[in-house]
């Protein structure tokens, strides 16, 4: 993100909810994945970011979560 959308990231209250909220869920959890899902659509709502990158974030934020389920049931 370019430092325009890093100041209104900071700025707006909605934002620094979900950031705020970020911080204090475990990584790699669901709630965690669920957050940074509703602040990339907070986000596109706002035309911070347009949708198709937007689209794109949530895409690797999906294969990261596969990724983080996988290591999870993985069998040893």
């Amino acid at each position: 993100f370019g430092p325009s959308v890093v100041g209104r990231l900071f700025t707006n209250e909605k934002f620094i909810k979900f950031i705020k909220k970020g911080f204090s869920l475990n990584p790699g959890s669901k709630e965690a994945y669920t957050n940074a899902s509703q602040l990339i659509g907070a986000m596109i709502s706002n035309g911070l970011i347009d949708r198709d990158e937007g689209e794109d974030y949530l895409e690797e934020l999906r294969k990261s979560r596969e990724e983080d389920i996988g290591k999870i049931y993985k069998v040893k």
